[in-house]
């Protein structure tokens, strides 16, 4: 399949995904939980080049993730495996030694201008289904791509389909 009908496909599968989470976005939980609301942590880091653990420019493209005490492993972010395929925290093989994760960590005992964070508020339930939902819909079935579809779109449209903003943590 040459690149233009990959990228089409994509296209309509996110459409298509997006419509139906716009569509649902208020039916999808039950009356007890579509009431709990939480206040989760987005946090952007600088984009490190291969094999850099630290980032050498803070002011160059960031990386998006989600800091919340509900998550399993109290935070989620999404990038590439070894093979290139996009993989979440909940996803990845080996999370301790998974480069994606290691920067975050990094950057994070960094502090400064290696940080930068916003709270947001969503549905708890909705952001642990919007989760469920993006890992059943891209992980293992894409590429990581570093210029579309690529971590800030998974945690915006996550946080999106949780009921926070529908652009978190740009800049």
């Amino acid at each position: 399949m040459n690149k233009t009908k990959r990228k089409i496909i994509v296209l309509l599968a996110v459409l298509v995904n997006i419509s139906l989470i716009i569509i649902s976005r208020g039916n999808i939980f039950s009356a007890e939980e579509s009431n709990e609301y939480i206040l989760v942590q987005i946090i952007s880091r600088p984009i490190a080049k291969k094999n850099e653990l630290i980032p050498r420019n803070t002011k160059r493209a960031r990386h998006l993730a989600i800091i919340s005490d509900v998550l399993p492993h109290g935070i989620w972010e999404m990038g590439p495996d070894e093979k290139g395929m996009i993989v979440t925290t909940n996803t990845v093989n080996d999370l301790p030694i998974w480069q994606t994760h290691l920067i975050t960590q990094k950057c994070i005992e960094l502090e400064g201008n290696y940080i930068r964070s916003q709270f947001v508020e969503v549905n708890k339930r909705g952001l642990l289904d919007a989760i469920k939902w993006y890992e059943g819909s891209w992980v293992g079935k894409f590429k990581y791509s570093f210029y579309s579809y690529n971590e800030n779109y998974a945690v915006n449209i996550v946080i999106f389909a949780a009921g926070g903003p529908s652009n978190v943590g740009q800049r």
